[in-house]
């Protein structure tokens, strides 16, 4: 649900930020052979994606985690390890500066 989210975001959040790494430009994150079954079906085929998508997916996750999201269309169809991944995937990208990432092997 939506508290929980809440919270591992702020939990990730903070881990990065313990870990001393700062905001830069790191162009392309490579999702290792371990992390890419994890992904969102919408990540399955090997590309680069790009920061808007997986914000985009991470909106969608979001929403179908609240109960107005659940009125405002289909709610993802995800196990706790896809969301938990795509949640770290997407504070990686927008709290460290990448700007794409690639599941080709």
């Amino acid at each position: 649900g939506p508290l929980h989210l809440e919270r591992a975001i702020d939990d990730v959040e903070d881990a990065i930020e313990r870990s001393g790494l700062r905001q830069a430009d790191r162009g392309v994150l490579h999702a290792t052979a371990s992390l890419r079954p994890l992904l969102p079906q919408r990540f399955a085929a090997p590309a680069t994606y790009s920061r808007a998508e997986v914000e985009a997916e991470f909106s969608r996750l979001v929403a179908s985690s609240s109960a107005a999201g659940m009125d405002a269309g289909p709610r993802l169809a995800l196990t706790c390890e896809t969301a938990a991944a795509l949640l770290l995937l997407r504070e990686l990208m927008h709290h460290l500066g990448f700007r794409a990432f690639s599941t080709a092997a």
